[in-house]
């Protein structure tokens, strides 16, 4: 009886593990944002920085390359706990903006996501492949504290939100290395964004 409590009192701990958020990346002195009014309808904003200073976060080392904003349509979220990037970024949200916003579109498309990608699938094409992958991408969430991680657990596929943070260059002492693409028109590997989202909100 007692081997058989053991045994139970581990499985429960490992699903409380996994239902945390153990992730390191925590990060309190992140300021708070100035929202700027966006549209769904809008493409992302990005503006590139020359010289902001990287900085210690957990674990890592960050280095902000751009402001990024984006209000978008939550295509998908997954959540990772056992992968290399899982402690840093628990989500990847697949976002839809312009056209991939639009329910007729929408409708036509199966859409995905697994081992950090996101992948769509249609029977018949309504538009062009350019216009889906030109207004949607799979973006790498890293939140800035834990405020905006309890925000960001929150969304919902479907909703309709805005983000504000920076695309980010990571590094870890044992050579990790991952790098936001600084593009909304790449596609293949290293096309997804590495967002250390610093605000989420609903639109």
């Amino acid at each position: 009886m007692k081997k058989v409590f053991i045994a139970f009192a581990i499985i429960i701990g490992l699903f409380y593990w996994l239902g945390q958020e153990n992730h390191t990346a925590i990060h309190s002195d992140i300021p708070n944002v100035t929202w700027e009014s966006m549209s769904i309808q809008d493409d992302p904003i990005q503006t590139n920085l020359q010289d902001k200073p990287a900085f210690v976060f957990g674990e890592y080392t960050l280095k902000p390359l751009a402001e990024f904003n984006v209000a978008a349509r939550v295509l998908g979220k997954e959540r990772y706990r056992l992968d290399r990037e899982s402690d840093l970024a628990p989500w990847d949200f697949a976002l839809g903006w312009g056209p991939m916003t639009d329910d007729t579109l929408l409708d036509t498309l199966t859409i995905n996501q697994s081992n950090r990608w996101y992948h769509w699938r249609t029977p018949k094409l309504i538009t062009t492949a350019e216009n889906i992958s030109h207004h949607s991408a799979n973006m790498h969430i890293i939140p800035a504290n834990a405020r905006v991680e309890s925000n960001l657990s929150d969304v919902q596929k479907d909703d309709q939100i805005q983000i504000s943070g920076y695309l980010v260059q990571v590094r870890h002492p044992d050579s990790f290395y991952w790098r936001s693409s600084m593009s909304r028109t790449d596609t293949g590997q290293g096309a997804c964004e590495v967002i250390l989202v610093t605000g989420v909100r609903s639109i």
